[in-house]
């Protein structure tokens, strides 16, 4: 899975960036010259593929400088004008805050 951007017109479509092979791209959100998603990893199953969510990560809108921004595979996001407020489903840890004055 990929992440491409194009022209208002439609014209000048390309690829920014390929996240890891088999990993599904979610959750797509743009802030503050970065996009947001989450990752969803593929898990063999006895009735096939499925998939889990998987980390926070973030690359520039030019398709440069991916960061992974959370350990934890996390379900949901919003992100508000100090940082990113995340919610880590299972374990029931509930709601994680995470400060943009803390990424580098």
């Amino acid at each position: 899975y990929a992440i491409y951007c194009m022209d208002i017109d439609g014209t000048n479509a390309h690829r920014l960036f390929t996240e890891t092979a088999n990993y599904k791209i979610s959750s797509l959100r743009v802030y503050n010259g970065w996009i947001y998603y989450i990752t969803s990893i593929p898990v063999m199953q006895s009735y096939g593929i499925d998939y889990y969510t998987g980390n926070l990560n973030r690359i520039r809108i030019d398709g440069t400088d991916k960061q992974v921004l959370t350990p934890e595979h996390i379900d949901k996001y919003n992100i508000f004008s100090e940082g990113i407020y995340y919610d880590i489903g299972y374990d029931n840890k509930g709601y994680q805050v995470l400060l943009f004055s803390a990424l580098p």
